[in-house]
């Protein structure tokens, strides 16, 4: 078996659970000429191929309709990121630093004022680009003030352990030096 220091990724996927409705969250991007697509109920930010694309959807409805699972009411955020390829042990903070910037909402009814234009902006009658500047910095200044980074939720979920983070989950099978077979008599 070769050893997790040789492995090199080339897609890396952070995931978050929010245990919210996906009508009633919003995902405020960084201040970026992000690329902002919708289909159904999922909205994508960035380009599939790119560095880093986010993937928001409602995992409620995913999981009843592929694996005819009923759940609680449940939104999930994917980071998908193509690092430069190196050594699983590598990574540092620095690898994660595209996720910055990003905030989560996981209620909007709390933005009194401005939740019938987030409303808009989610159900995709609206697009995030095309907001008057006035709207989009109202928002953003509202979301920042109530809300946390999403690279600060995933280091303070990780407690900061970028190699563990990498390495979890992963074992290397010990040897048994027991014999195959059982003696008898």
């Amino acid at each position: 078996m070769i050893e997790p220091a040789r492995w090199k990724v080339s897609r890396l996927d952070v995931a978050f659970d929010f245990p919210t409705p996906y009508k009633d969250c919003f995902l405020l991007p960084p201040p970026t000429n992000l690329r902002i697509r919708r289909y159904e109920t999922t909205l994508y930010y960035g380009a599939a191929k790119s560095a880093l694309s986010v993937c928001q959807y409602d995992k409620q409805k995913q999981l009843k309709e592929a694996k005819g699972i009923d759940s609680l009411p449940m939104t999930r955020i994917e980071f998908r990121m193509r690092p430069k390829q190196k050594p699983l042990t590598g990574y540092d903070k620095e690898d994660f630093i595209k996720m910055k910037g990003f905030r989560f909402v996981s209620n909007t009814k709390e933005f009194i004022g401005l939740r019938c234009l987030l409303k808009s902006v989610i159900n995709g009658k609206r697009d995030w680009r095309n907001l008057k500047r006035k709207d989009k910095q109202a928002i953003t200044a509202a979301v920042k003030e109530r809300t946390v980074d999403m690279l600060d939720l995933f280091l303070e979920y990780i407690e900061g352990d970028i190699d563990g983070f990498m390495l979890d989950g992963l074992t290397i099978p010990v040897l048994s030096h027991k014999p195959f077979y059982q003696e008898v008599g």
